[in-house]
């Protein structure tokens, strides 16, 4: 069964409800899931299936060599890091930089973006979508390549001296 990792922000979003949807959402999937819910939500306030497992924090870089979607709310690093490792994204963005970040990856073909009220039949849908469709895993990938080696061209060194 794929597994879907589920994250959204460290700092508090008022996030319960998305993820009570997305969690509910799980429930009806053929799929492994990981949720975690960083410092600010208690995990023991969710109900979760047996098939899903909801713990404060996950070591995301290892999870997501594993992961067939990443469930996020598309701040910068939930989307560069899935994306450099090739997973595909289900942004549900709630505000600051996450509408662009999220607007992005979908423009690359890479996310599916939706409300962060979405019903758990919409977010099950997209998962769906997500996780059939392999073009959206090809479209992570290649913008996942051409994010690292965006990064790999930048050094500090070369900032220093192009100030210089």
């Amino acid at each position: 069964m794929p597994l879907v990792l589920v994250s959204f922000s460290s700092l508090y979003q008022a996030q319960e409800a998305t993820m009570r949807n997305v969690i509910a959402a799980l429930s009806a999937l053929p799929v492994r899931a990981l949720v975690t819910t960083g410092p600010t939500l208690d995990p023991a306030q969710f109900e979760v299936p047996a098939h899903v497992q909801i713990v404060r924090s996950a070591p995301h870089g290892q999870v997501l060599k594993d992961a067939a979607v990443m469930v996020t709310h598309a701040g910068h690093g939930s989307v560069l890091r899935p994306l450099m490792e090739g997973v595909p994204l289900l942004c549900l963005p709630m505000g600051r930089d996450q509408n662009d970040n999220a607007m992005r990856a979908a423009y690359r073909g890479a996310a599916i973006t939706l409300a962060p009220d979405a019903s758990p039949e919409r977010i099950a849908e997209a998962l769906t979508r997500l996780l059939d469709d392999p073009a959206y895993r090809q479209a992570a990938r290649a913008l996942g390549e051409s994010i690292a080696q965006d990064a790999a061209a930048r050094s500090a060194a070369q900032a220093l001296e192009a100030l210089v």
